[in-house]
């Protein structure tokens, strides 16, 4: 087999055991990964590539145990307006998500005992305010005034 026959060879994911199309192969330190099952772990998951089947295998088992937790979130107070985290202050567990349709989505929910710290970031936007004079032109205020 030469160098394009070794390109073009079919893989399959070892953890569904399903077909690996000519782009959606994900390389894992001992075996392959299909896209669907990339797809299915947490965004929180880093280094896919050095991970083994078994970690994998592990992860994707959490998940499934991950949307047991979503299905029970009792969504009680929502902060943030895009990126959303959305507590449920009786069972002291939380979500972030972006995802209007989160329950699909199955974001990781955590206990509020994992916080360890917490970064925020301020975004001002303001707009000067002006007044038209009697010719219609603007002019600002002194001292000048903002939305």
């Amino acid at each position: 087999m030469g160098l394009f026959g070794k390109m073009f060879e079919k893989k399959t994911c070892s953890i569904c055991g399903g077909e690996i199309g000519l782009l959606g192969n994900r390389k894992l330190e001992d075996g392959n990964l299909c896209k669907e099952c990339a797809g299915k772990l947490s965004p929180f998951f880093s280094d896919r590539r050095a991970s083994t089947v078994e970690q994998i295998a592990e992860q994707l088992e959490y998940r499934e145990a991950n949307r047991q937790k979503v299905a029970e979130l009792n969504v009680t107070r929502t902060l943030g307006c895009d990126m959303k985290v959305m507590l449920d202050e009786d069972a002291k567990r939380f979500i972030v998500t972006r995802n209007s349709r989160w329950r699909d989505a199955n974001p990781d929910v955590m206990d509020f005992s994992q916080v360890t710290g917490c970064d925020t970031e301020i975004r001002e936007t303001r707009s000067e305010l002006t007044w038209k004079d009697d010719e219609g032109h603007s002019q600002s205020y002194d001292p000048p005034r903002y939305d």
